[in-house]
């Protein structure tokens, strides 16, 4: 008979740790453990092996995960974002596991509270969904994939599994994973009197996201965005950092339909523009950042726009930067030949523009009419080529 295929098995592998706030271990923490995707994995090239184990830590703080599949693995500690509320991943520390070893991690323990109060209106209802956290930004990678998303989502599997064999697929892999594993995100508790508190954030640089939703009498929800630094404790390590009051601004909601607020915006040379300046065109808007990485990944689907419609003055393709400064943005569309109206709003709490927009994320990618009006919004990959081609269409194209 035919020859049977040796089979290689390997010894599971473990993860032990210990889960604090403010250095004292944290008595039946919840902890989870989870295994990352590859980018073949993310790109449907070969199954998807991502799973995760949740568990609680023992009187001690101390908790243990064992039978891991070798490889990559994120492990959280949950932290409640209100009294009484859900649990949220907080302090994900990525490890690398190895067959038959054991990997140590901690949770917490490090670092600094921050604290501040939100300026919000009362109200007996808890608010609905609530984000609240204190994130970094992760760069992605340096370099580019060999295909993007579409298409490899087009190709045979033969001709996919081609591309995630090339040196090319596995250094953006390696690249990809090692910028992904420093990301950091740390869950804000928010009290009922509008005060909160992060605990064990390390010194560094992030934004505060708070996202609370039916806070308004007809129901807007409100949102804070900031950049923030948090320094070095002197002395006392526990010393919080006081953000102070921060008022939240209610969430601006356009839906297709809607007439799409004129605002101003100087482009990364410094000239100035308004929305209204291309009223009588089609209007692909692109809130963006060079340090965003789902940003730059829409890149290459933008571009297909530009080759597409090149010559077409029917179209114009506006981006709105929200980087630290124009000089970013500018070397970005000079390096990848980003022919459009590249222009300029700076950070979050450093315009109105996104607010006036109702840009809550970024990207934020939209269509807008000759007419001013919202035509399409929430555009991500080709459905970006498609809703011009569709609003092109209706106008002679």
């Amino acid at each position: 008979g035919e020859a049977v295929p040796a089979v290689a098995l390997q010894p599971w592998a473990t993860i032990e740790g210990v889960a604090r706030v403010g250095g004292e271990p944290v008595a039946g923490a919840p902890i989870r453990g989870s295994f990352s995707e590859s980018i073949a994995e993310s790109y449907g090239i070969v199954p998807s092996a991502k799973h995760w184990i949740d568990l609680n830590a023992g009187p001690d703080g101390g908790f243990k995960i064992d039978r891991l599949k070798p490889g990559r693995w994120r492990v959280s500690q949950g932290i409640r974002s209100r009294p009484g509320g859900a649990f949220r991943s907080s302090h994900g520390q990525p490890v690398d596991v190895v067959p038959g070893q054991t990997a140590q991690v901690t949770l917490g323990g490090s670092g600094r509270p921050v604290i501040g109060r939100l300026e919000m209106p009362a109200s007996d209802t808890p608010p609905g969904n609530r984000i609240a956290a204190i994130q970094n930004d992760w760069l992605p990678p340096d370099v580019e994939p060999p295909a993007t998303y579409g298409e490899i989502e087009a190709m045979s599997q033969v001709a996919r599994e081609a591309v995630a064999a090339t040196d090319a697929f596995q250094e953006y892999e390696r690249r990809f994973r090692q910028a992904f594993a420093e990301r950091r995100s740390y869950t804000i508790t928010l009290q009922p009197d509008g005060s909160f508190r992060a605990d064990d954030v390390p010194t560094g640089e992030y934004y505060l996201l708070i996202s609370l939703g039916q806070m308004t009498p007809d129901g807007a929800a409100l949102e804070l965005v900031r950049n923030i630094v948090v320094p070095a404790a002197e002395g006392d390590a526990a010393e919080p950092f006081d953000l102070g009051t921060l008022p939240m601004k209610p969430v601006v909601t356009l839906a297709v339909g809607d007439e799409v607020p004129d605002v101003t915006f100087k482009t990364v040379d410094g000239a100035e523009h308004k929305l209204s300046d291309f009223r009588g065109k089609y209007v692909l808007l692109d809130a963006w950042a060079t340090w965003c990485g789902p940003c730059i990944g829409e890149t290459p689907n933008i571009l297909a726009v530009q080759e597409a419609f090149k010559g077409d003055d029917r179209l114009a393709i506006v981006g709105l930067s929200m980087d630290d400064d124009p000089d970013a943005p500018r070397r970005y569309a000079e390096m990848k030949g980003l022919r459009w109206t590249n222009g300029f709003i700076g950070q979050w709490d450093q315009t109105d523009v996104d607010d006036q927009l109702g840009i809550g994320a970024i990207p934020d990618i939209r269509l807008i009419g000759p007419d001013g009006k919202l035509l399409a919004n929430n555009l991500r990959g080709e459905r970006i080529l498609e809703a011009v081609r569709n609003g092109l269409s209706t106008n002679g194209l």
